[in-house]
């Protein structure tokens, strides 16, 4: 694997929370192959996908950034992080602002922890305007003590238009943070 190669893994303990989303836009910006792992195979719900599509039973495409949809569920990712382990760089875990999702991250990002050279990273999905959402960035970064690295905003009508009619500008600019916190 090259030097400055990615291979990031999308990891989440439930379905909904926009793992396989955010795969898709990440591929997009990082210019990579998607392994899709997700028994949904969901990023064929997505029109005009730019990014290949690959399986785990097909060779990773040498020099290419690789971002990996992964299933949801914890003992899977943690067969999956075993497989990709000389491989993975970093792990997102998109998470929304409930109790639960705190939960299956907190299981998750203990899982990535025995891989000391992976960086691991909380995207918050699905923010709005209610208590939860507000106080989420301070647990995550205050009392978790994780890596925040990026925030998206509960957007249906920009994300239901992604599926239909592909990545748009404004879907794009919502992981533009995450995309530099992968590259730094």
């Amino acid at each position: 694997m090259a030097t400055n190669q990615k291979f990031v893994m999308v990891a989440s303990g439930k379905g909904g929370v926009g793992k396989t989303t955010t795969t898709v836009h990440l591929a997009y910006l990082l210019q990579g192959v998607i392994v899709d792992l997700d028994p949904k195979q969901s990023t064929q719900y997505f029109s005009n996908l730019k990014s290949p599509v690959i399986g785990l039973q097909d060779t990773l495409p040498e020099g290419m950034n690789v971002i990996v949809d992964l299933p949801p569920s914890a003992e899977l990712v943690q067969k999956y992080a075993q497989h990709y382990a000389a491989a993975m760089t970093h792990v997102i875990i998109p998470v929304q602002p409930t109790a639960e999702d705190y939960a299956l991250a907190r299981n998750l990002h203990g899982i990535f922890s025995v891989f000391p050279r992976v960086k691991v990273g909380i995207l918050l999905n699905f923010l709005g305007n209610d208590r939860d959402s507000k106080i989420a960035p301070s647990l995550i970064k205050d009392t978790f003590k994780w890596d925040l690295i990026g925030q998206i905003g509960y957007k249906p009508a920009v994300f239901r238009s992604v599926r239909a009619a592909g990545i748009s500008i404004d879907s794009v600019d919502c992981y533009m943070p995450t995309c530099l916190w992968v590259n730094s």
